[in-house]
């Protein structure tokens, strides 16, 4: 569960998100709608530690955000912007597995686990059939799959 108490961001001199309160339950969809420039990114990107907040506070199943180390937010929060990467010369099993770096450690190696978690994560985007493919060879649609996946793993 996500927790936005009296939330405001400004980017520079502008408020773009002004007293919010609001709780995200986990399992449920949510959608932000509103006019181009209203906030609804950068709530996201505070929301993902991107962006830091101007006043109040976010909560992730009762954890205050800016009190994890960044190590712990990386492994519970993931943030696929409107604007991603340009595509890699890497293969899409590689860019996925990227995913997994927050959750094997610093110098560890990947175990059995990891590469099972890239597998399930590319399985659940519908891109196995691309797991050998760079990702500069994929549509733009499939390398947003890919990126999805990643966050996935």
């Amino acid at each position: 569960m996500i927790q936005l108490e009296t939330l405001s961001v400004h980017l520079g001199q502008r408020l773009v998100v002004d007293d919010l309160s609001l709780t995200l339950h986990r399992g449920r969809v949510t959608v932000i709608i509103g006019p181009n420039g209203a906030g609804k990114t950068s709530l996201l990107r505070a929301i993902a530690c991107l962006v830091r907040p101007s006043s109040g506070k976010i909560l992730l199943d009762g954890d205050t955000l800016s009190d994890l180390k960044a190590e712990d937010r990386a492994r519970r929060i993931g943030y696929l912007p409107q604007n991603g990467v340009p595509a890699w010369a890497v293969t899409v099993r590689d860019m996925v597995a990227l995913g997994r770096i927050p959750h094997i450690g610093r110098f560890a190696a990947p175990t059995a686990h990891d590469d099972a978690a890239v597998e399930t994560a590319m399985a659940d985007a519908d891109i196995l059939h691309l797991a050998d493919r760079r990702v500069d060879s994929l549509s733009g649609g499939e390398r947003a799959r890919a990126k999805f996946a990643r966050i996935l793993a």
